[in-house]
Formats: structure tokens, sequence, C-alpha cells
């Protein structure tokens, strides 16, 4: 078996590429700000080095002698973007890295917008493939995940109601972030698919009520969709996360809207023969969460 560096392993997205890779009997490696939030991991084999993108030193230990590189960027990361990841493509490449696997955390727009979230990522894909390291560029969609945040589970829980900034009419296919793991992990065990760029989604494209049926089976209960405007999912955002990501998120959301419905519909048939993995559809994944959702008893 191979040895893998995982970056990202305490969050969302990271932590199911380590804990697969781990589950499949491969040697895994994570580099982590904060070593105690990768307890869990270490638990199940993990080598957990502390270090961050930031710290060439700490990244070049993290990167001695490992096969294959599964690297993104944290969305609290600070500083250049690209000084951050050349860093760990650096490190990479002086230890004999040949192939690297890159999640994008979103897709990349076809043609520049004039949105400077949604062109970075045009940007961003450009860099990673001419890096030097033999790689395939993850660009998966929307996750599920994003059901459980704080912008959305309260109206779930106590309001029955999905609250989302889609158009009740877009068909998008949400992808549990369990799924990007397995498909990550497809992708780091195939080097052989170096030079490709796949934009990932799940098994299906739901439309506002085909979300509510599934949330309604899952839980057991009714649950309707409720598109709301951009600007009023920005305002929450913005209490959150500041007022650049809110606004930033505003005008990410509003562009979709106004595409067709079907923009964020992705055919996931072909990758699937590539990188075949099992996708989990919405319905399975609200049940397996049915906890979080439970309406809230005061």
């Amino acid at each position: 078996m191979s040895l893998f560096l995982t970056y990202g392993a305490t969050g969302s997205q990271g932590e199911p590429v380590a804990r697969q890779l781990l589950e499949a009997g491969h040697s895994v490696r994570v580099i982590v700000r904060q070593p105690e939030r990768a307890l869990a991991l270490q638990a199940k084999g993990a080598e957990v080095i502390q270090g961050d993108l930031s710290d060439f030193t700490s990244l070049q230990h993290a990167s001695a002698g490992v096969d294959g590189v599964f690297l993104m960027l944290p969305f609290s990361a600070q500083g250049d973007p690209f000084a951050l990841l050349g860093n760990a493509i650096r490190a990479a490449k002086e230890s004999g890295v040949n192939h690297l696997v890159f999640n994008a955390s979103g897709q990349a727009p076809a043609a520049p917008t004039g949105i400077p979230m949604l062109d970075f990522r045009i940007h961003l894909a450009d860099f990673i493939s001419t890096c030097g390291i033999p790689n395939i560029i993850l660009q998966p969609g929307v996750y599920m995940e994003n059901f459980l945040g704080p912008w959305c589970l309260p109206s779930i829980q106590n309001q029955a109601a999905v609250t989302y900034p889609h158009r009740a009419e877009m068909r998008v296919s949400w992808l549990a972030s369990q799924d990007l793991g397995a498909l990550a992990v497809a992708a780091l065990t195939r080097p052989a698919l170096a030079g490709q760029r796949f934009a990932l989604g799940g098994p299906e494209a739901l439309d506002g009520a085909a979300i509510a049926k599934a949330f309604t089976k899952g839980l057991n209960r009714p649950i309707t969709y409720q598109a709301i405007s951009p600007e009023a999912f920005a305002a929450t955002m913005t209490k959150i996360m500041g007022a650049e990501a809110g606004e930033a998120i505003r005008a990410g959301y509003t562009h979709s809207n106004a595409q067709s419905d079907d923009a964020m519909n992705t055919n996931m048939v072909a990758v699937l023969e590539q990188l075949p993995v099992q996708l989990t559809s919405l319905e399975t994944w609200v049940g397996l969460h049915a906890k979080a959702f439970a309406a809230v008893t005061v």
C-alpha cells in the first residue's frame, strides 16, 4: 500500500479523504495547524504533523517519502493563495512526489464572469494543472453539508422548511462530502488518470420540490422548500463570515440564479466510469443526519 499526505484533514472535505484512505489500508499522513483536532484520525492510524501552508519547513517534513498528495486550500487560509499552494507544490517536488490530486472546492465557470470568487477558480485550476507534478483536479459542485450550516439548519428544525438561495426550478446535483472523499481516494489510487479535470456532483439533479421530497422521506415529516433571495442569504452569511465574504456569496448566487435551470446539473456517468464510486442520494444522506435536523423543542 501507498503513503498519502492529506491536507485539510480536520475539515468536512479533507477528513473523509484521510479516513477512507485509512479504511482502504493505505498509510496516511496529515498536516494540520491544531493536532488535537486530528486525534480521531490519529487513533485510526494516521501520522499527524503540525504545520500549515505558510510554513515551508513543515511542508517539507510532511511531504518526505509520500507517494501521492491530496491538496486543497483551506477556506480560512490567510495570505496569497497561489504562494501558499506553491509552497506545498515545491515541497512535493523536492520530495519526488509524482501524483497530486487537488480539490478546487468548487466548479470553475466555462468563461470569466467578472465575479472574483468564480473567476478565481479558473486561475486556480490553471495554476495546478501547470504545476509540474502529474495531477488530477476535482471540481465539486454544491455540498449536501451546506444544509447543516447555521444559515440553513434552523429553518429545517423549526419551520420545517429548507431555505436556500437557488430558484425552485433549478436542478442541482448535490454532493455528499463523504462521496467527495471516495472520489478523491479513487483519483489518488489511479495516477494514470493524471491530466484530467473532473466536475463532480451527486447522483440526482434535484429542484426545490425534489429537495423537499427527499427531506420529507428522510426525516419522515413534511418539509417544504423555500427559495430565498441571494441578498437575504448573504445577510445571514455576513453575520457569520464578514462583509467581504457575504458580498462574494451574494454575487455568486445571483450569477447562478441567472443561469439555465440545468447549469448546476452535473452528469456523473462518464466520471464514474473512471472513478467508480457509489454515490449517496439526498434522501439517504438526510436520513443519516436525522438527529441533527430534529425539531428543537423549548
